[in-house]
Parts: C-alpha cells; sequence; structure tokens
C-alpha cells in the first residue's frame, strides 16, 4: 500500500484545523454574505415557497446544482444551515487536496505543492468560505477536476465534470478557453459540446422548478452598474485582488512566466487571464469571483518557482507573506461572523417584540429575517424587501419604495439597514435593540423601529 506522503497529510490537516478553529470561535455565522441565509432559506422552505420567491432566494439560475445536492438531505430532517455549512468546510479541504494533486501532476514536488495549498487555503478567501454555506468550495472543486482531466486530455471525462461545475456556477464559461489546450480544432468541438450540455442541463434542472434563465440573469446586471458608478472601484478590486488571495502570487509570478514560458504556463493562463478580467472589472470588492483566478496564479506561481535553478529563497518569501495574510484572513473571517452572530440574535429576539400582522421592511438583513421568520414558523410573506442602491436599473424602484412598502397611515416595522432616503419622512418609534461585541472589540447596536407614513390632511 502507497503511503501518503507528509506534505499531502499537512495539506488536509492544515486548513482543516484552521477552519474548525474558526469554527469552534465563531460557529457558522456570517455577517456580511447575504446569499448564504437566502440559499439556506430556500433549502429549510424548499418546495413550499412560490416559485418567484424560490428564484429569487435559491438563485438556482446561476448556481442549481446547491440545491439539488443538498435539498434531500434537509427532506430527511437535517438542519438546512447545518448541512450546507458543513460541506462548505469539507469541499474546502477537498479543493486544497485538489489544488496539491494539480500541481503535482504539472510535476511540481510536494512540498512545493504543499505550499500551493497553503497561500490558497489560508487566504481571506478561502478562510472566509470555508464554513458558510456558499457553493464556491464546491465550485472550485469541480473546476479542478475539469482543469486535472483537460491536462491530461481527456475530453469526455473534462465535458463531464465541466457540465457538474457550470451547474454549481455559471461563471464557469470562463474556463472553457482551457479547453484549447486539446488543440484549437479538437478544444473548440469539445469546448462548444461542454457549454451546450451544460446550458442544456442547467435549463432543464430550471424547467423542474419553473424558474427561468434569462428574466433572472438578466437582473444581474446591477451589480456593474453599482461598480462603474463608483468612483473608488480601482482601489475596491485590489482589496479584493488580496482578499482572494492572488495578490501575492500574481506579483511573483509575473517575471518569472517571462522567464520560464512553457506549455503549462499557457495551459493555465488560459483560465487565469479571462477570470482575472472578470473579476476585476464585473463587480466591485468581490474576492470570490476571483477565487478561480486566485488558485490558478498559485499553481502557476509553484510550477514557475520549481523551474528555477534554487526556489526555496522564492517560495520563503511567498510563505512569509502568509503569515501576515492569513492573520488579515482570519481577523476578517472572525469580525464577519461574529458581526453574524449579533445580526442574527437580533433578528431572533426582535421577533418575539412583533405582532404577527404588521409586515416588516428590511435590506440588507432581509435574508437573515427571512430564515429567522422560518426557524420561529411565522410568516415570511410579512417581510418587504427595500431596494438598496440608486442606479438607473433600481431607480424606478426606489422612488417607489417608500409609498409601496410604507403606506399612509399604517404601521410597518423596519430596521436601520434600509436607506435613509426611503425613511426620511416616517414618523418612527423605537420598538427593538440590541447590542453585542465584535471580534475586534467595538460594540454593534442594531434597532428594529415601528413606522408610519401620515397623511396630509
Amino acid at each position: 500500500m502507497k503511503k501518503i506522503h507528509p506534505a499531502l497529510l499537512l495539506a488536509i490537516v492544515v486548513p482543516l484545523a484552521v477552519y474548525m478553529a474558526l469554527h469552534l470561535c465563531f460557529g457558522f455565522y456570517t455577517g456580511t454574505n447575504y446569499d448564504a441565509y437566502q440559499y439556506t432559506y430556500a433549502l429549510r422552505e424548499g418546495p413550499h415557497l412560490a416559485r418567484e420567491e424560490f428564484a429569487s432566494t435559491s438563485r438556482v439560475f446561476v448556481h442549481a446544482l446547491y440545491y439539488f445536492m443538498l435539498q434531500p438531505l434537509v427532506a430527511w430532517g437535517l438542519d438546512a444551515w447545518s448541512v450546507f455549512a458543513w460541506s462548505s468546510m469539507l469541499f474546502s479541504v477537498l479543493s486544497g487536496v485538489l489544488l496539491y494533486q494539480a500541481a503535482r501532476q504539472l510535476g511540481v514536488g510536494p512540498w512545493l505543492a504543499l505550499a500551493a495549498t497553503l497561500l490558497w487555503g489560508l487566504s481571506a478567501t478561502g478562510v472566509y468560505h470555508s464554513n458558510i454555506p456558499e457553493v464556491y468550495p464546491m465550485w472550485l472543486c469541480a473546476l479542478f477536476v475539469t482543469m486535472l482531466a483537460l491536462w491530461h486530455k481527456r475530453p469526455k471525462l473534462a465535458t463531464l465534470f465541466y457540465v457538474f461545475s457550470f451547474l454549481v456556477y455559471v461563471q464557469s464559461i470562463l474556463i472553457v478557453p482551457m479547453f484549447l489546450w486539446l488543440g484549437i480544432k479538437r478544444g473548440l468541438k469539445w469546448g462548444t459540446v461542454a457549454v451546450a450540455l451544460g446550458f442544456v442541463a442547467l435549463l432543464l434542472l430550471l424547467q423542474a422548478t419553473g424558474v427561468s434563465f434569462i428574466n433572472h440573469f438578466a437582473k444581474e446586471r446591477i451589480y456593474l452598474e453599482v461598480a462603474r458608478g463608483d468612483l473608488e472601484w480601482v482601489r475596491t478590486n485590489v482589496v479584493a485582488l488580496r482578499q482572494s488571495g492572488v495578490i501575492i502570487p500574481l506579483l511573483l509570478v509575473i517575471p518569472l512566466a517571462l522567464s520560464y514560458f512553457t506549455g503549462a504556463v499557457f495551459f493555465l493562463l488560459l483560465g487565469l487571464v479571462p477570470n482575472l478580467l472578470f473579476g476585476l472589472f464585473w463587480v466591485k470588492d468581490q474576492g470570490a469571483f476571483l477565487s478561480p483566478a486566485a488558485a490558478l496564479t498559485t499553481l502557476l506561481f509553484v510550477y514557475l518557482a520549481g523551474k528555477t535553478k534554487d526556489y526555496r529563497p522564492i517560495v520563503a518569501v511567498a510563505l512569509i507573506f502568509t503569515v501576515p495574510m492569513f492573520q488579515y484572513a482570519w481577523d476578517e473571517a472572525a469580525y464577519d461572523r461574529s458581526l453574524g452572530k449579533v445580526q442574527f440574535e437580533f433578528c431572533l429576539a426582535a421577533i418575539e417584540q412583533m405582532d404577527g400582522e404588521t409586515p416588516l421592511v428590511s435590506t440588507a438583513l432581509f435574508s437573515r429575517w427571512l430564515y429567522a421568520f422560518s426557524l420561529k414558523e411565522r410568516n415570511c410573506k410579512l417581510i418587504k424587501y427595500s431596494p438598496w442602491a440608486f442606479v438607473e436599473s433600481q431607480s424606478a424602484a426606489m422612488q417607489t419604495a417608500k409609498y409601496e412598502l410604507y403606506p399612509y397611515d399604517s404601521p410597518v416595522y423596519t430596521d436601520d439597514s434600509v436607506h435613509p432616503a426611503i425613511v426620511a419622512d416616517l414618523e418612527s418609534e423605537l420598538v427593538f435593540s440590541h447590542s453585542g461585541l465584535l471580534s475586534n472589540g467595538s460594540p454593534a447596536v442594531l434597532k428594529l423601529y415601528r413606522a408610519v407614513r401620515r397623511s396630509k390632511h
């Protein structure tokens, strides 16, 4: 029986120990990840949701496979949040192992391959998504297997796993250029087949749920509008690069790539460049969109470092940088989870102060309210979403929100995440206030109001 190399063992143990420590300290709470509560709400409620509500909360039009993988477990009685969170941790560790194996397949030594896993697994994006309900860990696993099949020029297997990765997240379309590794003619043929099968499989799954891909995907342009309207776009995307774990190996890899350009470099760049450009220019401050670029960059870095006469100093520099990078990652994740805990405790406690008939309006906490109402078996139809951005596609919604969400002389609960321009003219009474201490020692205070728009007579 072949022994497991110590480097592979460490590639499993080190990230797992970090992720478990994060869970033991802060649990599965997530503060700023809006989608996590939506996904778990959709998993928890399952087929009981109306089609439109299911589409908006589950987001199956871009992330179909997670729902069909996990919903049967929830239907059997397991907790939706725990199922999704534990699966994220499992896939996070597995993605680190696959990254290690990908490096080894490229001809990289075991200890250098371990460096790739640590650079990625201990980055802010890697740590952040390790044990919250999100699709990125399982998505990366499917992408890595697809990439390995392409590297070994097995197009049928690559196409199969590409379909899986596409069903987890449609951003997988950005790795299609990697099919050109099979050759231009063959790569175009199999790449086209893979994309076509991915769309067919997605549309068939969506047909079963009654969700339209085109209608819902078209709404995603709001993220691009917000990014373009932000004067700090470039600066925030540099922050996103740092969060993704890509910036340190990216800076180190540029001079190395100019010196050692090989077929493997070309292969990795086919996937790296489209994902890097997409992450930089589609939406601001979203390190998760840069996940494939970060993983491929770390692979490219260790591969090129191994081509040098003595890679140890270069890798030592990269690993030294992982210390402050990991400290930043831990602080970010700790802050996020401690904030999430305060927010969720606020929602659970505030529900006890509400009557069962008055509607509730929220923006940033909308998905948390949904999940909390579901846990407490309250009527989720009372929760109304208030638009959050003054951009072209939402201008009409912002204009009419205050009149539709806050009808004259009718009380409405509202939290302090609703845009100030919408609640400015309301007569508000404080109903409940909840405070908690965040991981950095600062307090967080959340408030629930009963608001009324008075008629002018």
